[in-house]
């Protein structure tokens, strides 16, 4: 008999493969770098590891976990990617100085920007709703486990 796993019970598992300490820095696991390492570098779309992207990656299976049925979540994915959004400009502005590149101009030119009242912060909403989204697609549509 074949052991077929489903797909919450595998984003379960790579929750599990997380420390998520007190003090808000979150890691891999040491016994689960072999099989999630080179994913969550990945996920890091060739960014240097961060706590920001622990975070995101985190959020991201605890929501898809338990928050949603697993049989709609890529119908789910904008509301979650939206709710994971900073709301704050201080936020916004700390999220873009981690990694200036976060705020490069061929991402804006990517942008769909059609409205002339647009702010900055605007803006910079729109590039990290992009950056979680693509994270969770990958999530979602790899074959990591």
């Amino acid at each position: 008999m074949e052991l077929t796993t489903t797909k919450k019970d595998s984003l379960k598992k790579f929750y599990d493969a997380f420390i998520i300490e007190p003090s808000g820095h979150i890691q891999l696991k040491e016994e689960s770098k072999k099989d999630y390492q080179s994913f969550v570098r990945k996920l890091h779309q060739d960014e240097l590891p961060n706590n920001w992207r622990y975070e995101v990656i985190t959020d991201l299976l605890q929501n898809f976990c338990n928050e949603y049925d697993t049989e709609n979540l890529e119908d789910v994915l904008p509301e979650i990617v939206d709710s994971l959004v900073d709301v704050y400009n201080y936020d916004l502005i700390e999220w873009l100085k981690g990694d200036i590149m976060r705020g490069s101009f061929r991402e804006l030119r990517e942008l769909n920007i059609d409205n002339p009242n647009m702010t900055v912060f605007d803006l910079i909403r729109q590039l990290q709703y992009e950056c979680i989204y693509d994270m969770g697609s990958m999530i979602l549509n790899e074959y990591y486990f």
